[in-house]
């Protein structure tokens, strides 16, 4: 038994430990070089400027033991747990750390780029400015290999700005707009189109138009499904209802059937856009959505209840209490009891000009608000705005937005998570890891368990202007895994991400940009990921 034995200078050579207990152990200063320690247990023990040069540490346990200065050149660390311990700014490039154990360990700058992460855990590590880029863009979470699926067939024109929705079996469906419909105008072409998928990635049937009105142009579709594989399609129309932008629906089947006509969704004729719908498990949905001067100044968040069949419940209703300036950018999500919450970016309210927050207000499932509306960012320098929100099947909730400043170096991405009473659960925190330029424009789902997933556009982080990276969360909040990239092609712009979780963490992650089999111009693109 060495527990707590001092060897300070030490020298050990050929010393034979076999079945000794080292914890705790204090090895400062001694030369371990191409030792064998396969399996030992360390945990705690003392390394300060040891050389464990080519020293084999395959599935070793040297939790929260001191590696200060420890030089790991050339050893092996497959399997081995380094639990709550600090390898700030170590350099583990080209390693093999297969099944190796990062968990709550401090990771800060370290350099783990061309190493095989296969297993490996990163749960609650600090990763903050770690380099890592050239093994995350294809991780072995990824499913169907390390390609960008297109998701448009018709590639003439531009399509651009996706959204997707799943079932809880990973049924999924993305819509878009596409430059195709033929109406008058330079811009009067745009129109939604579709495209379902079974669980495995295969299309089902062709892309599809959504919109039946096709004059001027239809933009900015959101979509929604229940448990079952129905959904609805919501986007905003310009000239249908009579005065500027309206927003308007479509039902569909599982089967992907029309389920009745496409429905206008805003009562008041003031110029509507942005919407964004919800639905949960029994088909219910709530829409919302931006309205013009109709709370008497500026931009307001409306937004309107429907039945399982489509039928409206209740009226339209003003979301936003605090009326001056703009509303806007409203993001919605709902639970399985139908209690939803609706998030959007306000001016002026914290008292600065031209300032924006994000803003949210919990409802329950008869349509009456929950308490009043609440500030979400606890940062409130300059601007926070482009929230998005997604809800477990309990109620407890994430907000995600983007925070101008706030990591330093232009836009960052932040979020906050909420229990299902509507507190605070925990501090608002960071997202991305990597925060040169900007990070921008997230989008977060959440699984029935209250795991979640954030993406974001990050502008130079693959190598050429933005790009699409993700990161998963556990319930708890802690980080499971790393940031990682999701587009594998660069050139370009790739941007406008959205996500979907099904039950079992599966989830796509869809975007516009170039890409393989576009036709040299703007497509919509996917890849999928199973959360585990």
């Amino acid at each position: 038994n060495l527990s707590n034995v001092n060897f300070t200078d030490t020298i050990l050579t050929g010393t034979n430990f076999t079945g000794s207990t080292l914890t705790s152990t204090n090895f400062t200063n001694v030369d371990f070089n191409n030792r064998n320690f396969t399996g030992y247990n360390f945990t705690s023990a003392n390394f300060t400027n040891t050389n464990l040069i080519n020293a084999n540490l395959t599935n070793a346990k040297l939790i929260s033991a001191d590696l200060t200065g420890t030089n790991l050149i050339g050893t092996t660390l497959t399997g081995t747990n380094f639990s709550n311990v600090n390898l700030s700014s170590k350099t583990l490039s080209s390693y093999n750390l297969t099944n190796t154990n990062f968990t709550n360990a401090n990771l800060s700058n370290i350099n783990i780029t061309n190493s095989t992460v296969t297993g490996t855990i990163f749960t609650g590590a600090n990763l903050s400015n770690a380099h890592y880029a050239d093994f995350s863009i294809c991780p072995t979470i990824s499913i169907g290999g390390c390609i960008d699926f297109l998701v448009n067939t018709f590639t003439a024109t531009p399509q651009r700005n996706p959204a997707i929705a799943m079932d809880i079996n990973g049924n999924f469906v993305v819509t878009w707009e596409s430059y195709q419909d033929g109406g008058a105008g330079v811009f009067g072409s745009y129109g939604i189109y579709g495209q379902r998928y079974t669980s495995t990635g295969s299309p089902v049937g062709t892309e599809f138009r959504v919109n039946t009105y096709t004059n001027d142009l239809q933009v900015n579709s959101s979509v929604a499904m229940d448990i079952n594989g129905n959904f609805v399609v919501t986007w905003e129309s310009n000239t249908q209802d009579g005065s500027g932008s309206g927003i308007y629906g479509q039902r569909y089947t599982s089967t992907g059937s029309l389920a009745g006509s496409e429905f206008r969704i805003n009562t008041t004729n003031s110029s509507e856009i942005n919407s964004s719908v919800t639905m949960n498990d029994e088909g219910y949905f709530v829409v919302s959505w931006q309205s013009s001067n109709q709370d008497g100044d500026g931009y307001g968040i409306f937004a309107q209840k429907f039945n399982y069949d489509g039928s409206s419940s209740g009226s339209e209703f003003q979301v936003n209490t605090y009326t001056t300036s703009h509303q806007r950018s409203s993001a919605i999500a709902m639970d399985n009891n139908g209690e939803f919450v609706i998030t959007w970016e306000s001016g002026y309210q914290e008292g600065v000009q031209n300032k924006y927050g994000v803003y949210a207000r919990r409802y329950g499932s008869s349509g009456a608000p929950i308490g009043s509306e609440f500030l979400v960012n606890t940062y409130t320098t300059n601007d926070q705005r482009l929230s998005s929100v997604d809800m477990d099947s309990s109620g407890d909730f994430v907000v995600s937005w983007q925070s101008y400043g706030q990591d330093t170096s232009g836009g960052g991405i932040y979020a906050q998570r909420y229990k299902n009473d509507g507190t605070k659960n925990g501090s608002e925190f960071k997202v991305n890891t990597y925060i040169t330029s900007d990070q921008t424009k997230p989008s977060v789902s959440m699984r029935n368990n209250g795991d979640f997933f954030i993406t974001w556009g990050s502008r130079n982080q693959d190598g050429s202007n933005y790009g699409i990276f993700g990161q998963r969360y556990t319930s708890t909040g802690l980080t499971n895994g790393i940031e990682f990239q999701v587009n594998s092609y660069t050139t370009g712009n790739q941007v406008l991400p959205s996500v979907a979780l099904d039950n079992d963490g599966d989830f796509v992650i869809t975007w516009s940009g170039p890409g393989t089999g576009d036709n040299g111009i703007e497509g919509v693109f996917l890849r999928r990921y199973t959360f585990n």
